[in-house]
């Protein structure tokens, strides 16, 4: 399996694919690039064919001797680790730290948080969020899953759709989290009434959403949520600072149309040779021609409206639990 931190369709779906094959013959490798620059890579082409060769066509070439993980881990404003070897993922000496958010100084601190607090914002305004920073006092790497457990409230409104972002700033408060293969941040997603668990699946870094029922909030009600933030694997040096940001999720306003581009298959072939010209069959239609209204598919409506506020501090002890990795002994 090869997988990456920063592909925002395929991150959290090839972990979870990885971790659920059920045969004990499996490798995961996870690259620092974008997925397309590292399939052509001919140093992982032949990594990859490596594999092939040895399963397909029954080759004695050592592949099973291929570490099981394989991690790179990303250091923005350095240089990154690349195919460090591991024995599974996630990493078995992970020590899992909660950072408590304080509502009265927009940080995240090391222990609970006594006074309480909280911070909102309107979310049907121009930039609906609100942030949370940690200053790291020693080296640390933190990779692996995260989660963010917080208490909410939606001051008018019986439901909330909330996206949250954990990214690394510069010692200096510049970003650090974009580079040219994407956003280096680590992101999670959650309608309020859909946050009921499934407490079998649940563990203590990844909670599993039921999916069975929808449960609205009443308005001023506060209540707790568990949100699951997708895998990432990010250094943090001395001085540098790990950024947490809670906003209101708004989709991207589209309507898609299906079943109008034009593609060209071959009429009575699936495959044929490099050099070969058979005859060519034009599906569907063209793009810039109007869809039926039966095929066109669009954003789904938020359930944001008025003011969501976010308690800290006290009885409201809303941490993000972060994924420390101590050095190999």
């Amino acid at each position: 399996m090869v997988a990456s931190w920063t592909n925002s369709v395929h991150t959290y779906g090839t972990f979870a694919g990885y971790r659920e094959i059920s045969s004990p013959e499996k490798w995961l490798r996870v690259h620092n690039t974008q997925e397309w620059n590292d399939y052509y890579n001919p140093k992982y082409r032949a990594d990859l064919k490596k594999f092939f060769d040895h399963y397909l066509k029954g080759e004695d070439n050592g592949w099973e001797k291929t570490p099981k993980v394989r991690l790179s881990v990303y250091d923005p404003g350095h240089e990154d680790i690349v195919d460090r070897v591991e024995t599974e993922f996630p990493l078995a000496r992970t020590r899992y730290e909660k950072l408590y958010l304080d509502g009265n100084t927009g940080t995240l601190e090391d222990k609970k948080v006594k006074e309480k607090g909280s911070v909102s914002y309107d979310s049907e305004g121009e930039e609906p969020s609100v942030a949370f920073t940690y200053s790291f006092d020693k080296d640390t790497e933190l990779t692996g899953y995260m989660k963010l457990h917080l208490w909410v409230e939606a001051e008018s409104s019986d439901d909330m759709d909330l996206a949250v972002k954990v990214e690394k700033i510069g010692a200096d408060g510049k970003e650090l989290n974009a580079n040219r293969f994407g956003s280096l941040s680590a992101d999670g997603y959650l309608r309020v009434s859909c946050r009921e668990l499934d407490k079998k699946r649940s563990t203590e870094a990844q909670p599993y959403l039921a999916a069975r029922s929808e449960k609205k909030i009443k308005p001023g009600e506060v209540v707790p949520v568990e949100i699951g933030i997708w895998p990432m694997g990010t250094i943090y040096h001395k001085g540098e600072k790990l950024r947490l940001t809670v906003s209101a999720y708004r989709p991207a306003k589209a309507a898609l149309p299906f079943g109008i581009a034009k593609i060209e298959v071959p009429k009575d072939v699936f495959t044929y040779m490099s050099g070969e010209k058979p005859e060519m069959l034009t599906l569907g239609g063209d793009c810039s021609e109007v869809a039926d209204a039966s095929e066109v598919i669009t954003s789904p409506a938020t359930h944001n409206s008025g003011r969501h506020i976010f308690h800290t501090g006290g009885r409201y002890d809303s941490y993000l639990l972060v994924p420390v990795i101590p050095e190999k002994k």
